[in-house]
């Protein structure tokens, strides 16, 4: 059980409110397959709602009924499969959430915070898309840079886009 920040796992992560920070992506990966609990207790005086989102089976979990989620888990099963919902579950993605950042000539568009499907364009300063692919909620894509520059990073899924400029 991990925090996945730029594409390097934490085991800590600083948050400033839940205002600010209405949830946390935690990965998980099985070491085995099988039955597995994730047990939590919260401070009441930070916020009196915890919900756990499980990606893989839909479910939510209530922090404050149970302290206990159980679930089954194989090997194969994609890491990115829970976020703590701080508050509110809000259902709607937002694309602003897609982490996009340069790391050893790649560029890595990381949406395992979002739910919906994206069609992903890089395009150079004179508008040639350099890469398009389409990407899966959950999912995070490494696209070789073969050259310097500034690029423009765009997702766009049926119902909102987000471009971001990103320098290498």
């Amino acid at each position: 059980l991990y925090l996945p920040m730029k594409g390097q796992p934490y085991t800590i992560r600083r948050l400033t409110t839940t205002e600010d920070n209405g949830k946390t992506p935690l990965a998980f990966q099985a070491g085995v397959s099988g039955n597995y609990s994730l047990q939590a207790s919260f401070d009441p005086i930070l916020t009196t709602t915890i919900i756990l989102e499980d990606k893989k089976t839909g479910e939510y979990h209530d922090y404050s009924l149970s302290d206990t989620y159980s679930f089954t888990a194989s090997t194969s099963d994609p890491v990115n499969r829970f976020v703590l919902h701080y508050g509110a579950v809000q259902p709607d993605d937002d694309p602003r959430q897609a982490d996009v950042y340069v790391t050893d000539q790649y560029l890595v568009v990381d949406i395992s915070q979002l739910k919906d499907d994206y069609t992903l364009y890089v395009y150079d300063l004179n508008g040639r898309i350099l890469k398009k692919s389409r990407l899966f909620g959950g999912e995070q894509l490494g696209f070789k840079l073969r050259n310097r520059g500034v690029y423009i990073v765009s997702l766009r899924s049926q119902t909102d886009a987000y471009s971001v400029k990103v320098a290498y």
